[in-house]
């Protein structure tokens, strides 16, 4: 994975929304300027960038995590139907963090007996002197498909599913050591986390403006990996803004 900031992720994702709506905008005045186009539907291209909260179903034997950000950014196709229905199919670059508490990193290592296993150590050692920070950065390439209904107008309701596929994951875990330096630990590896999730999800937006709320449908992790053995559900809430739709 990059070894790029949070900021440095917030600015690509805003440049990728505005070359979506550069693209979207030229479509439109190809339409305006007599192009022809090849089909007579009103299919429509938009946008979007969203940012929400992430947190997660722990086991017992688990970490424990704090609020973590998630950030998107995708292209989303229009597909009118009858009536207020339509159908809405997004593609989607997202970066999640889990952010770990507890003075606890993560690591992909080994058990006593010697079998892999997904490890959560407690950075308890004495020449630690401070925990900064330690957390978990993934990257994922999204499929959306999303039924949509339209009361009113501006008003819309959409509930669907969202397919996620692993780019790639890094721990990075920052302490102060006794001496007074800061140290920093970095593993970049799948983590045991499975390479494709889904997810259940439902928005409610009003102009360009919507609130989602997602919950998985697949465990984050490999449970036969985790010394609890159980299931670790992501869930998320958030904000997106959709920039305007290009028929």
């Amino acid at each position: 994975m990059p070894k790029l900031s949070l900021l440095c992720h917030i600015f690509a994702l805003l440049l990728l929304s505005f070359c979506i709506s550069t693209t979207a905008s030229g479509q439109s005045q190809n339409r305006r300027s007599g192009h022809k186009i090849s089909s007579d539907r009103p299919y429509s291209f938009n946008g979007s960038l969203e940012s929400g909260i992430q947190g997660f179903s722990f086991c017992p034997k688990g970490a424990e995590t704090g609020l973590s950000p998630l950030l998107r950014a995708g292209l989303g196709v229009h597909i009118p139907l009858k009536r207020q229905h339509s159908m809405h199919v997004g593609l989607s670059y997202a970066y999640s963090r889990m952010v770990l508490k507890g003075n606890t990193r993560v690591e992909k290592g080994f058990d006593v007996l010697g079998d892999e296993m997904l490890r959560f150590i407690k950075m308890d050692d004495p020449s630690i002197q401070s925990v900064q920070y330690s957390r978990l950065n993934t990257e994922w390439v999204e499929l959306t498909f999303l039924y949509g209904y339209q009361p009113i107008p501006r008003l819309s309701m959409k509930a669907g599913v969202r397919m996620q596929v692993l780019m790639g994951a890094r721990s990075d875990a920052r302490y102060k050591s006794t001496g007074g330096a800061a140290q920093r630990i970095q593993q970049k590896s799948d983590f045991f986390i499975n390479r494709n999730l889904v997810s259940a999800e439902v928005r409610i937006g009003y102009a360009f403006v919507e609130v989602f709320g997602q919950y998985g449908l697949v465990s984050l992790f490999q449970k036969k990996y985790l010394e609890c053995g159980a299931a670790v559900y992501p869930m998320a809430a958030g904000v997106a803004f959709r920039l305007p739709s290009q028929q």
